[in-house]
């Protein structure tokens, strides 16, 4: 409601404070949600550590999306740490 702005003004920190309230109250729809917020970095600052936490949450009760979400999530990561080693080092003159 409050993310998209359906029936109210959007604002992006209201949503926060409603898919906060209902993941820490073990609801599967605010665990995913709150694992999207922090997974893709758009109102909340982008930390995939909790991303991969929420989404975990959620999968494990069966949210539709949620699997499929942490399995993106943690290719992703695997592919930005790839990336990191693969990186030469930066020589010291």
């Amino acid at each position: 409601m409050y993310l998209c702005g359906t029936g109210v003004g959007q604002d992006y920190a209201e949503a926060l404070r409603w898919f906060q309230k209902s993941a820490l109250q073990g609801n599967a729809g605010g665990q995913y949600m709150l694992g999207d917020m922090y997974s893709r970095g758009e109102v909340l600052e982008r930390d995939d550590g909790e991303a991969v936490s929420w989404y975990r949450k959620a999968a494990e009760q069966g949210y539709p999306h949620a699997k499929e979400a942490l399995e993106q999530l943690l290719d992703r990561m695997r592919r930005e740490s790839q990336q990191k080693e693969e990186r030469p080092e930066s020589s010291a003159e």
